[in-house]
C-alpha cells in the first residue's frame, strides 16, 4: 500500500466513527417532531402494516404528498426496532453518513485526479 492509500484509510475510519457518533448520539434523545416526523413513522408502519410498499398511506387512505422512496429508508429501522424514536430515525441517519462518505470519496478522488 502506497501512502495515499494508508492516508485515505485512516481518513475513512475516522470519518465514519466520527459521523457514526454524532449521528447516532442524540436520535432518541427527544420525541418525534410533529407532524412531519411523527407521519413519516406513521406511513412507513403502515406500508409495513399493508405490506403496499407503492401506495403510501397514512390513517388508512391515501397519501401521496411524498414519493414512497423517503418512507422507504424509514422502514428498515421501523420494522427493525418497531415505531419509536430511534427507529423511525435510523433510516434517515444512515441515509446522512452514506452521504458524506460519498462526498469524502468523490473529495478524494478529484483530489488524486488534479494531482496529475
Amino acid at each position: 500500500m502506497n501512502r495515499g492509500q494508508v492516508l485515505t484509510i485512516i481518513g475513512m475510519t475516522t470519518l465514519i466513527l466520527g459521523i457514526i457518533l454524532a449521528s447516532f448520539n442524540g436520535l432518541s434523545r427527544t420525541p418525534l417532531f410533529q407532524p412531519i416526523e411523527g407521519l413519516t413513522a406513521e406511513v412507513a408502519r403502515e406500508m409495513l402494516e399493508s405490506r403496499d410498499f407503492l401506495v403510501p398511506h397514512f390513517n388508512y387512505s391515501i397519501y401521496a404528498d411524498k414519493p414512497p422512496l423517503f418512507y422507504w429508508v424509514t422502514i428498515p429501522g421501523v420494522k427493525l426496532l418497531g415505531n419509536t424514536e430511534f427507529g423511525a430515525r435510523l433510516g434517515l441517519a444512515m441515509v446522512g453518513i452514506a452521504e458524506i462518505i460519498l462526498v469524502f470519496l468523490l473529495g478524494r478522488l478529484l483530489a488524486i485526479f488534479s494531482e496529475g
